[in-house]
This record gives C-alpha cells, structure tokens and sequence, in this order.
C-alpha cells in the first residue's frame, strides 16, 4: 500500500487508495478495515 485516508468525513466520506501492484488482498482488506473505522 503507497497511501491510504479518509476525507470530508462528516459531508460526504470518501477513501483513498494508492494501491501497489504487488501488495496483498489481506494487506489490501487490512487496510480498508482501518479506514472505514475513520468513517464509522
């Protein structure tokens, strides 16, 4: 994963995903777990 986050949280919440080729769909779903925890 390059980068990762959340924006305009209490409007309308969107993430952002900078993905890597290589990287892994646990990496991948580990990292979505962690940003739709910032949304709620």
């Amino acid at each position: 994963m390059l980068n990762s986050f959340v924006f305009d949280v209490v409007r309308d919440p969107a993430i952002y995903l900078n993905l890597a080729p290589q990287e892994t769909r646990a990496k991948l779903g580990n990292t979505m777990a962690l940003e739709l925890r910032c949304i709620g």
